[in-house]
């Protein structure tokens, strides 16, 4: 299994929500047919907010947010600490380290062979973007119990349906200590691709 990125990067945005780096994850794995036979057996649809760019360039987050989508406006509130002149996480989640990015998983299309890979999946696209940063996943888009969730560093939101992870923290559950190879351990059908493909809404993209 490998992760293969296609991202859209402004360099230098004229619009908030440029800002927004969106992200679609693809999940490439060997099948059953030869060492060297690839399908798509899953993809992932990731946003990052960049705050201290965005700040940087004197943007407010709030605007950045709104000028995105509903689903940005929902992560704020659920996220921002409110009447604050900067972007600093809500209090009541009870940690001081900075956060400096928002990560966004909103959309998980994932082939049945990877159920027992799911954790590895996710903590590796948390593991893609810089340390001081929290990642902000709708509830329900993953097949993984709570207990699971919560090995990954998963948070409930009270009042809001999306769970929150602050990636600077150890968890239960590291790819680091999985002690699975997910390049010899893992391999799936060769038409793996075509149910991901099947439920993929590019509206989402």
């Amino acid at each position: 299994m490998k992760l293969r990125i296609k991202s859209i990067y402004h360099p230098k945005p004229f619009e908030p929500n440029q800002y927004i780096r969106p992200h679609v994850v693809d999940v490439v794995c060997l099948t059953d047919e030869g060492d060297s036979e690839e399908v798509i057996a899953g993809r992932v649809a990731v946003d990052y907010l960049d705050i201290s760019r965005a700040e940087t360039a004197g943007q407010s987050i709030v605007h950045v947010c709104d000028a995105d989508s509903q689903n940005w406006e929902m992560v704020y509130s659920a996220t921002i600490e409110p009447a604050i002149d900067f972007a600093g996480i809500r209090k009541d989640f009870e940690f001081d380290d900075p956060v400096q990015g928002l990560i966004f998983i909103h959309q998980v299309v994932l082939h049945p062979s990877l159920r027992d890979w799911q954790q590895m999946i996710l903590d590796s696209i948390c593991d893609m973007f810089p340390n001081e940063t929290a990642t902000v996943m709708i509830r329900g888009i993953t097949e993984l119990p709570d207990r699971e969730l919560a090995e990954l560093g998963f948070r409930i939101v009270a009042g809001h349906d999306v769970l929150f992870r602050p990636n600077m923290l150890k968890y239960d559950y590291t790819t680091a200590d999985d002690p699975r190879d997910p390049f010899a351990d893992l391999i799936v059908p060769p038409d793996a691709d075509a149910h991901v493909l099947d439920r993929w809404d590019l509206d989402d993209e």
